[in-house]
């Protein structure tokens, strides 16, 4: 279900590379963004002769509709790619799925989820 828009992805660098951009060694957008769709970035977005989908950081999701098997499917998480870039997917899952039905609230499971990557960011110091 799961699909990253990573600037090093083929689909994506093709359209950053088509609107005068470049993706740099360590997968950032003209060195900065580390993400290639996002709703704000707007100097990202600033060339007039293109439609905001071929822009360098385009703001069109990815839309899927997925048919939800209740007896096989016990949730679905949605996060911000500072999530998705320190835990991996089954990582998230088997971290919620662990804890759901017993921890007091969805919110409580979500905040443990940020301590957890804060920590993660504190002892591994970003390079």
């Amino acid at each position: 279900m799961s699909h990253d828009h990573k600037p090093e992805s083929e689909e994506e660098t093709l359209r950053i590379v088509n609107a005068g951009g470049k993706i740099t060694e360590d997968g950032r957008v003209n060195g900065g963004l580390n993400l290639s769709r996002a709703i704000g970035d707007h100097s990202y977005k600033a060339n007039p002769d293109l439609p905001p989908e071929e822009q360098m950081i385009s703001p069109m999701p990815t839309i899927q509709q997925i048919e939800i098997d209740r007896s096989l499917d016990d949730f679905m998480v949605l996060a911000c790619d500072g999530v998705w870039n320190s835990l991996s997917s089954q990582e998230v899952v088997d971290f919620v799925a662990e804890r759901i039905g017993k921890a007091p609230s969805l919110s409580s499971i979500c905040e443990e989820v940020l301590l957890v990557i804060f920590f993660i960011i504190i002892m591994i110091p970003i390079k």
